[in-house]
């Protein structure tokens, strides 16, 4: 049970004195300390709900100018999460359940005034705990946003799919790399989008993963997939098993990245270095590469071996100083020195 107030606010609508003490002693020797504002009409109970904050809101059924149905429809129009309760001397089974359905939490008659501590302890507890559930469905919405956006904005495509490989969703990216919309896209099978042997190639990941799940953590591999044009596009994917509560997989999700650009970028230094090596070994001058730890060289063009007379074998590992004259071996040491620590 929910630990009672230490001070418990209560708007009260009662236009009986010997009423109100009395369910106030009830309250005090339920462990709470009433704070209560007392309200006999629709124009004082009015202007209470709208400048006061309250714990709880008790309210006889029936006043000379006002009744609890009325004060309950009235309570409504602000949207306030105090519970209601009806302190009644009679009230129908019928009527009961009128209230009941209009938005009064319970209802205690005056005949059992030892009922309204515990009533009141429940319906403070529900209240809590229906904040608290309020507050982790707002947190939730707000994840489910970020993560919503985050998907959005992806560049890379997200998907998932059941076992049979056919997708069930996408995000926006799937338009951008592939062409296709997010509409088209689900419930498509991956042998759509790929040649038969590039799709042989995927569904050997996947299926391989789903028969082996028990140990299966992720997958990153690469293939080439088809835009909606007939296109072909190289991509990265990253793929993993969705398992269900009992530890079984019931569908796959990941991420695919188009990295079009990246083995282009590939490619352009490939054929720069390749020009580089070219105009390396073709210098008429003599070039080395050393390690900068040891002095020992570790590769030289064709003009060094020309000029020195060693093979490529013979010269790869030996000190670059035992190329020099005697003359020159100060200088050169120096001059390396020099360039290990400054660079230049």
């Amino acid at each position: 049970m929910t630990s009672p107030l230490k001070n418990l606010r209560i708007l009260y609508l009662e236009d009986e004195p010997m009423d109100i003490e009395l369910s106030i002693a009830m309250l005090k020797e339920h462990g709470y300390q009433p704070i209560h504002t007392i309200v006999e009409s629709k124009q004082a109970f009015q202007k209470a709900l709208e400048n006061s904050e309250f714990d709880v809101i008790l309210a006889d059924f029936n006043l000379p100018s006002f009744d609890g149905l009325s004060a309950i429809n009235l309570y409504q129009n602000y949207d306030l999460d105090i519970p209601f309760i009806l302190v009644s001397g009679t009230v129908g089974e019928e009527l009961a359940v009128q209230c009941l359905k209009a938005g009064a939490l319970d209802y205690v008659l005056k005949s059992s005034l030892s009922r309204l501590g515990p009533v009141v302890t429940r319906a403070l507890r529900e209240s809590d705990e229906r904040r608290h559930r309020q507050l982790a469905e707002e947190e939730l919405k707000r994840s489910q946003k970020q993560l919503q956006l985050l998907l959005d904005n992806s560049i890379d495509v997200i998907w998932q799919m059941d076992l049979k490989l056919n997708f069930t969703y996408v995000n926006p990216a799937i338009t951008e790399i592939f062409g296709f919309t997010v509409e088209e896209w689900v419930g498509t099978n991956l042998s759509q989008h790929a040649t038969p042997k590039e799709f042989l190639k995927m569904a050997k990941h996947a299926f391989g993963a789903i028969k082996e799940y028990r140990d299966f953590k992720k997958a990153t591999f690469y293939a080439v997939m088809l835009r909606k044009d007939g296109s072909s596009v190289p991509v990265e994917i990253v793929g993993k098993l969705l398992l269900n509560d009992n530890g079984l997989p019931y569908g796959l999700q990941g991420s695919t990245r188009d990295i079009s650009n990246r083995l282009e970028d590939k490619r352009k230094l490939e054929q720069s270095e390749a020009r580089l090596r070219v105009l390396y070994n073709q210098s008429p001058d003599m070039y080395a590469t050393v390690d900068g730890q040891t002095g020992k060289i570790l590769m030289c063009n064709q003009t060094l071996l020309d000029v020195t007379g060693y093979i490529r074998t013979e010269v790869q590992g030996i000190p670059v100083f035992k190329l020099y004259h005697y003359d020159c071996l100060r200088k050169a040491k120096n001059v390396f020195e020099q360039f290990m620590k400054t660079g230049n």
